[in-house]
């Protein structure tokens, strides 16, 4: 009988994809690198003018190659993971409760790295994203694609609605002198 909840054995396992998960890890670390040493906020802000071009070139460089380019990649091996995972079969017929066990795990870990190590921690929403994609399994084509474009769409509807708000409410004086006010103490707070 075979433990459908071990790893798979080195000659079952796709060595491309272990490949391609520690290229994305080492991606994800030259980014985090910056945030383990510096406040969060300091990713927020420009560089100091006086810095020396030997600090500005590897920032620059980190930026250019590494930034936003792996954690897309993580994600991908993370939705082929769970395809792979999907098309296992247990002994029982389904294997979404030995994939539900590992997120929950994924979980902990996340919420325990949160509080306990760093506040920029990615384990916490993949097993809130890897639950949600449980929903997904069975759907069409069409409805995953449907689905990935109103999801997409949530955060410029709520940036739309956001700035529209603020444009209402700098069209009264008071509100612009509060927009104004509560925009100067953010930009301070950032830059303290």
């Amino acid at each position: 009988m075979k433990n459908i909840a071990s790893p798979l054995p080195a000659s079952e396992r796709i060595i491309l994809l272990d490949i391609l998960r520690g290229f994305a890890l080492l991606g994800i670390l030259m980014v985090n690198m910056k945030l383990f040493i510096h406040p969060m906020s300091a990713m927020m802000l420009k560089p100091p003018a006086d810095q020396p071009l030997m600090v500005l070139i590897p920032e620059l460089l980190v930026k250019f190659l590494f930034e936003g380019k792996f954690y897309i990649l993580f994600s991908l091996l993370f939705g082929y993971g769970f395809r792979i995972f999907m098309q296992k079969t247990a002994e029982s017929g389904s294997i979404l409760p030995v994939f539900r066990r590992r997120l929950l795990i994924l979980l902990i870990f996340g919420i325990l790295h949160i509080v306990l190590l760093w506040a920029g921690d990615i384990l916490f929403f993949y097993a809130i994203f890897g639950f949600l994609l449980i929903l997904f399994r069975n759907s069409s084509d069409r409805k995953v694609v449907i689905w990935a474009v109103v999801l997409m769409l949530i955060p410029a509807f709520i940036t739309a609605i956001s700035w529209g708000m603020m444009a209402l409410g700098a069209s009264f004086p008071e509100g612009k002198a509060a927009i104004d006010a509560s925009l100067a103490e953010s930009s301070r707070s950032i830059n303290d």
